[in-house]
Parts: structure tokens; sequence; C-alpha cells
């Protein structure tokens, strides 16, 4: 699968309306998202994710109860914004895998879809960091 430039760009725009249309919060785990969201849109790996066919929910998706702790419903990006790792690094993307370079110069793999996983909604679509007057974090 090839994408075009502008098929790029046009999805890149497409989140950065959504995470513009989010309401102001001061929950520390969603101003992380929006960081590493952002961040993550802005790096050389977002072009090489939709080029191979990664999905919103593949990126961004995050389970709507406990995020950090469901694993086999975070995207990607989400699971590097609420990764108690330290200091974790997308290195590469491919199309069944990204590997993550930790701190301690440690290899990750993280699987786009796990076996018997399926990955939430994305994050910025779960009430949770979506709407007015949500709880913030602890």
């Amino acid at each position: 699968m090839t994408a075009l430039p502008q098929d790029i760009l046009a999805r890149r725009d497409q989140v950065l309306a959504r995470l513009a249309a989010l309401p102001p919060s001061e929950d520390r785990q969603r101003k992380r998202l929006e960081l590493v969201t952002r961040a993550f849109l802005d790096s050389p790996h977002f072009a090489a994710a939709i080029d191979l066919g990664w999905d919103d929910a593949e990126l961004f998706g995050a389970a709507a109860v406990a995020p950090e702790r469901r694993y086999a419903e975070q995207g990607l990006v989400t699971g590097l914004a609420l990764s108690s790792l330290s200091g974790p690094k997308l290195e590469a993307i491919e199309a069944a895998r990204a590997v993550v370079r930790c701190a301690s110069g440690s290899r990750l793999i993280a699987l786009r879809r796990a076996p018997g996983s399926q990955p939430g909604k994305p994050w910025f679509e779960q009430p949770r960091f979506a709407e007015a007057g949500s709880a913030d974090a602890a």
C-alpha cells in the first residue's frame, strides 16, 4: 500500500481537528496523550504508519475504562503515552509491528494487533477524555 502525500496530510489534519475540538482539561493522562499524539503526528513514523495501513484504533485506541491497565485495547501511540516504562521511544514502524526503545537501551516489540486483541476507539473519542467536566486524574 502506498499512501499519497495529500492523503497522509488529510489524515493528520483529521486527527489534529479532533484534538482541537477537545474541551480544556487538567487531566494528566489526557495531557500526556495529547503531547505524545501531537509528537507522533509530526514524526516520520506517522506517514509510515499510514502508508502501511495502520488505522486510528491501532494507533490511538484506548479502553473506555482503566485505559492505562487494559493493554489489549491500547493502540501504539496510546501505549507509549500511558506506559510506565522510562522514556519509551518509537524506533521503527513496520506492517505488523513497531519497535520501541526504552531509556535503558532495551528494545521492545509492539504487535500491530496482538492475537485476540481488539483496540478500543481512539482515546480522543472516549468520554473520559473527550467530554467537558470529566474527572481529573489524581
